[in-house]
């Protein structure tokens, strides 16, 4: 089970910009889209803040963030920034230059295959996964199999939004942190 992130005074606020779509990108899955959220500047700032401020709590050690491709680049690189880390991409298939690593997952509705650039983490990292939404789990816990086989240490990871339904925090296993359970 992810941790709820207490310190959010515009939960509330946040989940009501939040846009969910029916049947997106088929049957029976209903989508959030985030991108509502971004035309409200002050909403993303009060969201990025208690996601920093969570994710320094429970990891001030941390050194990386590791976003997955593609809405957790968006939180992925704000926090970062805020938080002054390291932020390493990991993304789709092909879409990497160099030598990679990857790693194949089922989603709800089919597959796919993850990958991180050979050179991005060393021993010294100690890294948090970042993601928009936990579902089923499929996505995290591939990018965690990912950091496990580099040299660095995976503490963790945050996500912005976790699906309870579905309790995809079982399948990560690693520690999770979300702003919003829907």
């Amino acid at each position: 089970m992810a941790t709820l992130i207490a310190d959010c005074e515009n939960r509330a606020s946040i989940v009501a910009a939040l846009r969910t779509w029916p049947d997106f990108p088929r049957a029976p899955i209903n989508f959030v889209d985030i991108f509502s959220l971004w035309q409200q500047p002050a909403l993303v700032e009060a969201a990025i803040a208690s996601m920093a401020a969570a994710l320094h709590a429970r990891w001030p050690d941390a050194t990386t963030l590791a976003g997955l491709d593609s809405r957790g680049f968006l939180f992925g690189v704000l926090l970062a920034a805020r938080l002054r880390l390291r932020f390493v991409p990991v993304r789709k298939a092909g879409k990497l230059p160099g030598p990679t690593t990857s790693k194949s997952y089922s989603l709800e509705y089919g597959e796919n295959t993850l990958e991180l650039q050979s050179s991005s983490l060393s021993r010294d990292d100690r890294v948090v996964l970042v993601d928009d939404l936990l579902a089923t789990g499929g996505t995290l816990a591939a990018a965690a199999t990912l950091v496990r086989g580099s040299a660095a240490t995976l503490l963790g990871g945050i996500v912005f939004i976790e699906l309870e339904a579905l309790s995809g925090a079982a399948a990560v296993g690693v520690p999770l942190l979300t702003l919003i359970k829907s």
